[in-house]
């Protein structure tokens, strides 16, 4: 499944980076940044909105695993209050990004 449209990756990118990333311990939220840079090839994000749903979801499944290996309570992260704006639409009037570079990344509206 696509993740992240505006940088090209899916959820199997985000799993391999957890992976190798910190397989064994707690993703906190000072992690994400490096988490997105493994998964987009050192690309930052674009309008955020992947890091407002599937990416976080599959973080928070990560953690949520952890800690029960752990027997720990569970961290969940959630996206900062600022985070909430929705995306502006891209160069495609897709409203998925704001990259300016249409083509196949966009969906077009």
């Amino acid at each position: 499944m696509w993740i992240c449209l505006c940088n090209s990756f899916n959820d199997t990118a985000v799993k391999n980076a957890i992976q190798s990333y910190a397989p064994d311990r707690v993703i906190e939220r000072k992690d994400i940044k490096a988490l997105y840079e493994i998964c987009s090839n050192g690309e930052k994000p674009n309008c955020g909105k992947c890091l407002r749903t599937t990416f976080m979801d599959i973080v928070n499944d990560h953690n949520a695993a952890i800690a029960q290996k752990l027997g720990v309570g569970v961290q969940i992260i959630i996206p900062a209050a600022n985070d909430s704006t929705p995306p502006k639409a891209g160069a495609g009037g897709c409203g998925n990004c704001q990259c300016n570079k249409g083509g196949p990344r966009c969906i077009q509206g």
